[in-house]
């Protein structure tokens, strides 16, 4: 019944309104970002390109500015592992000399003593330990403990290469406990060496196991992947100019990281900047996991690819399931599934839902900012799972469709759409501002006007109201 009533006309004024307030938060950034572009703040910015040299860019996103001055290395090391593992299939040894070309020596020595310990459960048969292993692993990680002294970035790759690490050590370990062969412990050890160094999924585009075991037994030729692989490798590269470019004329990274700025902002160029960190946030890991995907293809693998657009999507349970498809398979596959099924499903489901956000807020280093960004995507997606066994129970949407018409039903679900909008919105800014803009935003935008109805308050939640109309013809057009 939902789909036949997402199926009906959408008034175009609703599609003209969504890409008006688009542009217009992109020029409101602009203009606030004016300032950023005098000599006071010169000492805060590097030069931008030679040819835009009177601009400064704004390189307060670490992950970005990171992954782009790696990126050279990491292409460098992609071309030769696709003309290697096309003429001579998958080699090991090259794999982890490519991975300690773009990660470091001490990343893979350190991998590969996880790996050395974590065949110790399969040799028990026990997943209890499985996770109390990815348990010390997590701790060492959350502490930044390295085993000698590193630069930032240095210690920020290290941490990555080994949250990967820690996913594929575990999706491996808990495949061969659920499907035992019988093999010695060196020959699971190559199998998982294999697997956790294949570089285009090495780290941020990540597969378990048995996809990863499916993929390489289904590989295409490179005759009927090249093309794919070319016009993507051009669409990201495309972005990657974009994104740059983007970065010498807005500086929204630099707002929403000074919490003095986020005071003094207006509240239509506050919501901006919120707005446009979460675009530049999509545009960033589609060249991200896009480089991955581009090898990852030439090798006639399926990578899961493309992040799903979350300017686009009203229901947050969606992003989860299409941004990271491989962290979302992991999650349900490996933690949601075990936990859920049995007796008593409703109690277990739930525990398994707060199992999986515990362990991702962990993995994602634990801090007071992606706490709040789990538990407010956890109560979010509890609402969308409450209100959708409420209406299986009970057929509320064809009761109310019977009694007020399906057009009627259709707005009344995009004004139900919107707490789960903001739900999802303040969680992503804690997510990407961190917990000082969390708050300020939290605070100037929904709290401190809690109790007096203002017309910007208003007016916020009729574009929410005209967004989620907008996401529900987007998700239909997709699916």
């Amino acid at each position: 019944m939902t789909l036949s009533l997402i199926n009906l006309p959408l008034p175009r004024s609703y599609f003209l309104i969504w890409i008006a307030h688009s542009i217009t938060a992109w020029l409101l950034v602009l203009k606030a970002s004016v300032r950023y572009q005098h000599g006071d703040y010169e000492h805060y910015f590097p030069r931008g390109w030679f040819f835009l040299d009177r601009f400064m860019m704004d390189d307060s996103d670490f992950e970005w500015t990171h992954w782009t001055q790696k990126l050279p290395r990491c292409t460098a090391a992609f071309l030769v592992h696709s003309v290697l593992f096309s003429l001579v299939n998958l080699l090991l040894l090259t794999s982890m000399l490519l991975n300690a070309f773009v990660y470091g020596w001490i990343a893979v020595a350190c991998a590969v003593a996880f790996m050395i310990v974590m065949l110790l459960p399969i040799l028990l048969r026990r997943s209890l330990i499985v996770w109390c292993l990815d348990a010390v692993m997590l701790f060492v990680l959350i502490s930044r403990w390295t085993p000698v002294h590193l630069s930032e970035n240095q210690a920020y790759s290290l941490g990555v290469f080994l949250s990967y690490k820690l996913l594929q050590c575990t999706s491996f370990c808990l495949e061969k406990i659920d499907h035992p062969v019988r093999e010695s412990s060196k020959e699971m050890l190559i199998q998982l060496m294999c697997y956790s160094f294949y570089i285009p999924y090495s780290t941020t585009l990540f597969v378990t196991f048995h996809e990863f075991g499916q993929q390489m037994h289904s590989r295409r030729p490179i005759s009927e992947t090249i093309r794919d692989a070319s016009f993507l490798a051009c669409r990201i590269a495309f972005w990657i100019v974009v994104c740059q470019l983007v970065l010498h004329f807005f500086y929204m990274h630099f707002m929403i990281s000074d919490k003095w700025t986020l005071e003094r902002l207006d509240l239509p160029t506050l919501a901006a900047v919120g707005y446009t960190v979460g675009q530049f946030f999509h545009m960033k890991y589609v060249c991200i996991f896009g480089l991955n995907a581009v090898f990852a293809k030439l090798d006639g693998m399926s990578p899961p690819w493309p992040p799903i657009c979350i300017s686009r999507v009203a229901l947050y349970s969606r992003v989860w399931r299409y941004f990271d498809r491989g962290l979302y398979s992991f999650l349900r596959n490996h933690l949601y599934v075990r936990l859920a099924s049995g007796r008593f499903k409703k109690v277990k489901r739930l525990s398994a839902a707060l199992a999986c956000f515990g362990f991702v807020w962990l993995w994602h280093g634990a801090n007071m900012a992606f706490f709040y960004w789990c538990m407010m995507n956890l109560v979010e997606i509890l609402i969308e799972n409450l209100a959708y066994e409420f209406d299986r129970a009970f057929h509320i949407l064809d009761r109310l469709s019977y009694a007020i018409g399906a057009r009627n039903v259709r707005r009344l679900l995009a004004v139900l759409f919107v707490p789960c909008e903001t739900l999802g919105i303040f969680a992503i800014i804690f997510f990407l501002g961190g917990f000082e803009a969390g708050e300020t935003f939290l605070h100037r935008l929904l709290i401190d006007r809690s109790f007096h109805v203002q017309s910007s308050y208003l007016y916020l939640i009729l574009l929410g109201y005209v967004f989620a109309h907008c996401c529900m013809d987007f998700w239909l057009t997709k699916h």
